[in-house]
């Protein structure tokens, strides 16, 4: 009867360990897990998520609890996205800073001729009223006034809606 007793428990052991195999065909190899349909959006990569998140803190979106953009980076991740908005913080001030030296010692009659005749949808310059606002400049001054100017109205162009 013992002996009875222990083949049925044995019987049963075995039946409830191979109900449980995820192997169906009886080989030996273990089953994969079942690989992501192409219908599943991408996830994005480090760096893109880096990238967004660089472009959210410098857009001023990272008040409050943070971006949106910046939640599922890892602390290195965020550091590194700080890091990559502060430069291009440093970057454009100094881009800034060189083109308000640029027209420093620019009249602002000067920089309103510029503007006039960058803005002029004729080929013509109007050299008389360019004389009287910018005269006193040398050509290497004018012509860094004059690309000053150019510069803020490609930057206001680019930031108007």
């Amino acid at each position: 009867m013992r002996r009875r007793t222990t083949a049925t428990i044995l019987l049963a052991a075995a039946l409830a360990l191979a109900g449980c195999s995820n192997s169906s065909s009886g080989d030996s190899k273990p089953s994969r897990a079942p690989s992501v349909t192409p219908s599943a959006p991408a996830s994005k990569s480090v760096a893109d998520q880096i990238a967004a998140c660089t472009d959210a803190i410098v857009a001023g979106k990272d008040d409050g609890d943070g971006a949106p953009e910046c939640v599922d980076l890892s602390p290195d991740d965020y550091m590194d996205a700080l890091q990559a908005a502060n430069k291009k913080g440093r970057d454009a001030l100094g881009k800034q800073l060189g083109d308000a030296s640029a027209l420093a010692g620019v009249s602002p009659e000067c920089r309103t001729w510029i503007k006039a005749e960058l803005l002029d949808s004729t080929e013509e310059i109007d050299a008389t009223s360019g004389y009287e606002a910018c005269g006193d400049l040398s050509d290497a001054e004018l012509q860094a006034a004059i690309d000053a100017v150019e510069q803020q109205l490609a930057a206001e162009s680019t930031t108007a809606p």
